[in-house]
């Protein structure tokens, strides 16, 4: 029973893990700011060329 309990006391103290979970935090949260910044300029020009596309198409066919 000893053993187990040091083997847990030994987990719980152990802080290697908690580097690649704060780093990956990191990433994610920063990622998460990317897109945010290029979601709206990114959705405008989309909407743009499907904007031109639908024109064209319509003074074409129209």
């Amino acid at each position: 029973m000893e053993t187990l309990k040091n083997a847990v006391v030994r987990f719980v103290q152990d802080e290697e893990g908690a580097g690649v979970i704060e780093y990956s935090l990191i990433a994610g949260i920063m990622a998460a700011i990317i897109f945010g910044a290029m979601y709206g300029p990114l959705r405008t020009a989309i909407t743009t060329v499907f904007t031109n596309i639908t024109n064209q198409l319509t003074a074409v066919g129209g």
